[in-house]
């Protein structure tokens, strides 16, 4: 959205979505999307939610970051509601949306747990990512599997994809 209207690669710091309103309509149908009511196990992509961009067209700049927001939002808020037994007793928001402060503003007024980015816990929110993809990178290394048919629904347990080694 924010690559097409203003050629930036986001929404840096929410200062669109704070500015804006969410459009309530365009809401609860972008929350109809194939990829939003699909049943996990799933994988998703960015390109997945391309299409929710023209339900967008006719909203100013910040209406649609707003509404790109909170949708962001409802989307986890949706999935805790329908799959997990019982919300988590705290929330910890990392990578990217941990500085976006309309992510957390959003979050922090529509779940019940308490919501806090990893900054304010002392972790790097940048890092966790990072550690993520090398745990996955030795796991992979060493065969082991990245991936399990509860989770992404792969036909069986996987390791990651090939080695390269320079010659």
């Amino acid at each position: 959205w924010m690559q097409e209207k203003m050629d930036v690669e986001m929404d840096f710091d929410g200062l669109w979505a704070a500015k804006g309103s969410v459009d309530q309509r365009i809401l609860s149908k972008l929350m109809q999307h194939p990829c939003v009511i699909k049943t996990p196990p799933k994988a998703l992509e960015r390109t997945d939610f391309e299409d929710c961009l023209q339900e967008l067209q006719a909203c100013s700049v910040a209406d649609g970051a707003a509404t790109l927001t909170a949708f962001t939002c409802e989307v986890l808020i949706q999935a805790c509601k329908t799959y997990l037994p019982t919300e988590p007793s705290s929330f910890i928001i990392t990578g990217g949306g941990a500085y976006n402060p309309s992510i957390v503003k959003y979050l922090k007024q529509n779940l019940t747990s308490p919501v806090q980015t990893a900054e304010e816990i002392g972790w790097d929110a940048m890092s966790i990512d990072a550690e993520s993809f090398a745990f996955l990178a030795v796991r992979s290394l060493y065969g082991l599997p990245l991936t399990y048919p509860t989770t992404t629904g792969v036909p069986f347990p996987l390791s990651g994809g090939n080695i390269l080694k320079k010659e």
